[in-house]
């Protein structure tokens, strides 16, 4: 058989692993909601990644960042998009009317004519639906929309968030599904969408309905694992959820996870933290060729999901217990843990996205 080649490291990828294409920009910090930092530069630099390999775009590509801050993400993602031939529209979002004013210059000053817009990505009318090819986010994370409550119920009622609202005390199902709206839809060009999640989000029960509702209509790309504490002033895990609805044939029924664990490196005592060119390139490399390897796999989208049984050890229903396992084995799952116990199975499927690999 012929060996397959791996493709040639397009230019962009060249240009961002040697660092010209990510501006040096201070993260953003959004007063209102307290201390939310986005706008890191190791961020965008993955967002770019993720939101340009193994895909093709059009002559001229609409970009949504929901949640702009200082602009670095939408920066570094436009320069790459243009160094593929294509021209770039922009609209960035965010609540800090002093942010949005910062940025403005900053791209006006580097000859970027963006669209920026001060609002409240949660409940003001701001974004258009289904009009960006690319959507990439960097969202606050565990942030509260409590101030907010009554009129995010609002436009819930209106369909803004047809699968929940989630936790008051965490808006990121909030934010996805706004970005979500923006996304074009299956047979009307398509769209890819990048945001960083916390793990808490692929397999909390507020975010089971969205999660349902990804896999069962094959929009679920990509899940990666990032490095502990890859964000700038934080520690939180983050990953990456790569959405899109126009996944190519070959990936129908699958997903791809990658873990990016272990490619983390750091300057100034840990203050500037970035994911190396190395751990950059096997992000390419694996959405680029698909190919398995020892940090990235594809499987079944049936991985993702858990059904609930409960089980009654020694066959004692007082001592009985619920617990979760994969739709792909159920018995053998079962019977690999407790032995050939009485089960009693549910019809109650859980969406998790979260695999190790």
């Amino acid at each position: 058989e012929p060996k397959m080649t791996r493709p040639a490291e397009p230019a962009w990828l060249t240009a961002l692993v040697n660092g010209a294409l990510t501006p040096n920009v201070p993260v953003a910090r959004d007063t209102r909601y307290g201390d939310v930092h986005r706008g890191s530069p190791a961020m965008a630099e993955l967002a770019c990644v993720a939101a340009l390999s193994g895909r093709a775009f059009s002559s001229r590509v609409q970009i949504l960042d929901p949640t702009v801050g200082r602009g670095v993400m939408l920066a570094t993602v436009s320069h790459a998009i243009r160094m593929t031939g294509s021209e770039v529209g922009a609209l960035g979002i965010d609540i800090n009317s002093d942010v949005v004013e910062s940025t403005q210059r900053s791209a006006a000053a580097n000859g970027e004519a963006w669209n920026l817009k001060r609002a409240n990505l949660l409940t003001d009318d701001v974004v258009p639906t289904a009009f960006a090819e690319l959507v990439v986010s960097e969202p606050p994370w565990g942030l509260s929309w409590q101030q907010d409550e009554s009129a995010v119920h609002e436009r819930a009622k209106r369909g803004w968030y047809p699968h929940g609202v989630g936790r008051t005390s965490d808006a990121g199902w909030l934010f996805l599904q706004r970005g979500l709206a923006a996304m074009n839809p299956r047979g009307q060009g398509g769209s890819r969408f990048v945001t960083f999640v916390n793990p808490a989000m692929l397999k909390d029960v507020a975010g089971r309905s969205c999660r349902s509702w990804l896999v069962e209509n094959d929009f679920l790309e990509a899940i990666v694992r990032l490095p502990n504490g890859i964000a700038e002033n934080t520690d939180i895990p983050l990953h990456i959820a790569i959405l899109r609805t126009d996944k190519p044939v070959s990936l129908a029924g699958r997903a791809h996870v990658i873990d990016l664990r272990g490619y983390m490196t750091t300057r100034d005592r840990g203050a500037r933290r970035r994911i190396s060119g190395e751990g950059l390139r096997l992000l390419w490399s694996a959405l680029e060729t698909r190919r398995p390897g020892p940090r990235n796999r594809v499987i079944s989208l049936e991985a993702f999901k858990r059904q609930i049984v409960v089980v009654s050890p020694k066959g004692n229903e007082s001592v009985a217990f619920r617990t979760e396992v994969s739709c792909l084995d159920p018995n053998g799952n079962v019977h690999a843990r407790y032995g050939p116990v009485p089960v009693t199975w549910s019809a109650w499927v859980v969406v998790v996205l979260f695999i190790a690999l």
